[in-house]
């Protein structure tokens, strides 16, 4: 489950990559002070993306960590129940 997250998330950071490539590239023909304003929102833009995918694979292992420990907790409950 981690994996396959971690896995759209770095297909939706590519995606974003080649959107603002192609939008940086179509602006080429304003004055180089607008470009690298430009350039500098995108950077700013893709390492907001990359620490909320950071994140968001930290939530999911969170998540899985939990109902592990989860799980393990019933079929303890279980077993003891059983053994009565």
């Amino acid at each position: 489950m981690k994996r396959s997250m971690v896995t759209v998330l770095t297909g939706i950071l590519s995606v974003i990559v080649a959107l603002t490539f192609f939008v940086t590239v179509s602006s080429c023909q304003k004055q180089e002070d607008t470009m690298e304003k430009a350039g500098k929102k995108v950077d700013e833009g893709i390492e907001k993306t990359k620490e909320g995918m950071e994140k968001a694979g930290e939530k999911v292992g969170e998540g899985v960590d939990k109902t592990k420990e989860a799980v393990q907790d019933a079929a303890q409950k279980a077993d003891e129940k059983a053994k009565e």
